[in-house]
C-alpha cells in the first residue's frame, strides 16, 4: 500500500513537475506579485499535498491499514484530497460536510464516489468535526486525519511547496500571504521559507467579518475555505507577521478583477489571497518586492470533474 502511496506522488510529480507559479501582469500595485497555481493538481485542489502525505504517512506507522476507512470532517477540499488518494489506493472514505460548504464539494465527491455525510451549517467545522470522531468511534479501522492538528499536514508544504516557490524564484521570496483554513499550507510554506530566508515576511489573511486571529470572536463570513471558526492547532503564530483582514465585497471584486485583467478564474478564497496580497503591495517597504500567494483550486467544475475522471482512466 505505501508503494502504490509513493507511486501516486511519483507520478504527480512527473507528470506535472512543479505547480505554475504565475506573475500578475496588470494589478502588482508597486509590487511582483505572484500567484502559485495549485489548482493544476490532478485533484484541482492545493489539498492534494496533505492528504497524500497524511495518508502516507499513517500507512508508514501502521495507523492507517488495508481495507481501513479513511473518515474526515471537511469543508471540502481536504475531503476530495482524502477522497481522490483514498479511491485510488482502493481505501473506503466518508466525509461529513458543513452543509454551508459550497454545492460543488459534494458534487464532486459523489463523482469520486464517497460516502458523504452532511451536518448543519450553523454548527460549523465544529460541528462536523464532532460528528466524524463520532463516526469513527464506531467503525473497526477508521482512521481521521484530523487535518486541523496533524502535523503530517504542515509537513507536506515544508517537504514540497515551500521547496519550489523558492525554486521557482531562485530564493527571491519576500513575503508570503496565505488564507487559513487548517493552518498547514501557512505554517509548512513558511517555515520551510524562512530556514532559507529569515527576514522573509509572512502574513496570515481572514476574512474581516472574523476575528479568530485578530483574538476576537468568531463570526459567520462567505469566505469558503478559510477561518473555520477557530484557531488551528497546525497554525504556528510565531511564523507569522501580521494579520490581514479582507472584506468579502473586496473577494468579490478581486475574483472580477482577476477574470478582466489576467485571464484568471477563481474561486472568492483564492480571490481573497490575491487581495491580501495586493494590500501588501501598495505598502512602502514592499515595493519591488516578490509577494507570493495562492490560488487554492480549480474555479472550473467542469474542467475540475474532467481532471479528476481522467486521472482515473489511466
Amino acid at each position: 500500500m505505501l508503494f502504490k502511496i509513493l507511486l501516486l506522488l511519483q507520478q504527480k510529480v512527473l507528470e506535472s513537475e512543479f505547480t505554475p507559479l504565475l506573475k500578475l501582469k496588470n494589478i502588482s500595485a508597486g509590487a511582483s506579485v505572484f500567484v502559485k497555481l495549485e489548482s493544476a493538481h490532478p485533484s484541482g485542489s492545493v489539498k492534494e499535498r496533505p492528504a497524500l502525505n497524511m495518508i502516507a504517512r499513517a500507512l508508514e506507522r501502521g495507523d492507517l491499514i488495508s481495507g481501513g476507512t479513511i473518515v474526515e470532517a471537511s469543508s471540502g477540499n481536504t475531503g476530495i484530497g482524502l477522497a481522490f488518494a483514498g479511491k485510488k489506493l482502493g481505501l473506503k472514505t466518508i466525509i461529513v460536510l458543513p452543509a454551508s460548504a459550497p454545492p460543488d464539494r459534494k458534487q464532486i465527491l459523489d463523482i469520486i464516489g464517497t460516502e458523504v455525510i452532511l451536518t448543519p451549517a450553523e454548527e460549523g467545522m465544529d460541528g462536523a468535526i464532532r460528528r466524524a470522531r463520532e463516526i469513527s468511534a464506531n467503525i473497526a479501522g477508521a482512521w481521521s486525519s484530523e487535518q486541523f492538528s496533524n502535523p503530517d499536514n504542515p509537513e507536506a508544504h515544508y517537504l514540497s511547496t515551500g521547496p519550489e516557490i523558492y525554486t521557482q524564484l531562485a530564493g527571491r521570496v519576500d513575503v508570503l500571504v496565505a488564507g487559513v483554513g487548517t493552518g498547514g499550507t501557512f505554517s509548512g510554506t513558511t517555515r520551510f521559507l524562512k530556514t532559507k530566508n529569515p527576514h522573509l515576511k509572512a502574513f496570515a489573511m481572514e476574512p474581516a467579518q472574523t476575528f479568530v486571529l485578530r483574538g476576537g470572536k468568531a463570526s459567520p463570513h462567505r469566505i469558503a475555505g478559510i477561518s473555520p471558526g477557530f484557531v488551528p492547532a497546525n497554525f504556528q503564530p510565531s511564523l507569522c507577521d501580521g494579520i490581514i483582514a479582507v472584506e468579502e465585497t473586496e473577494a468579490i471584486a478581486t475574483t472580477n478583477l482577476l477574470s478582466e485583467t489576467e485571464g484568471l478564474q477563481v474561486n472568492i478564497s483564492s480571490a481573497a489571497n490575491v487581495a491580501a496580497a495586493l494590500q501588501l503591495a501598495t505598502r512602502k517597504e514592499f515595493s519591488g518586492r516578490n509577494i507570493v500567494t495562492f490560488v487554492c483550486d480549480e474555479a472550473n467544475i467542469d474542467e475540475r470533474i474532467r481532471k479528476i475522471q481522467q486521472f482515473y482512466e489511466k
